[in-house]
């Protein structure tokens, strides 16, 4: 990716990041707290999704968050917006030029 981003993007993409960052911990919680309280299964097969679940999760943030940077902040965006952490009202922040820069790495599903 270049490094050619407006600083209002950039400006705009922090503060997107760190509402995304909130989304993708609250759902993994959730998702956590569904299948550590599901008394029908035993506790060994609880904790062995739970790990297998934090493994996962653990994976997707590093490729959303990790590395900030601008030359890597559309990569990160449509990352986000592959993940559902970002929406179509959030990418309307951005300049029409990161928005198609976005959207052409993943089209926005909806």
């Amino acid at each position: 990716m270049t490094k050619d981003v407006p600083e209002r993007d950039w400006k705009i993409f922090r503060r997107l990041r760190e509402r995304a960052l909130h989304r993708f911990f609250e759902g993994a919680v959730e998702e956590l707290g569904r299948i550590c309280g599901d008394g029908s299964r035993s506790a060994q097969d609880r904790y062995v999704e739970a790990f297998k679940l934090l493994d996962d999760r653990d994976r997707a943030a590093a490729r959303a968050f990790d590395y900030l940077s601008r030359s890597r902040m559309v990569e990160h965006l449509a990352t986000m917006v592959a993940m559902r952490l970002v929406d179509e009202g959030d990418l309307t922040e951005l300049s029409e030029q990161t928005q198609g820069r976005v959207r052409g790495l993943v089209p926005y599903r909806g």
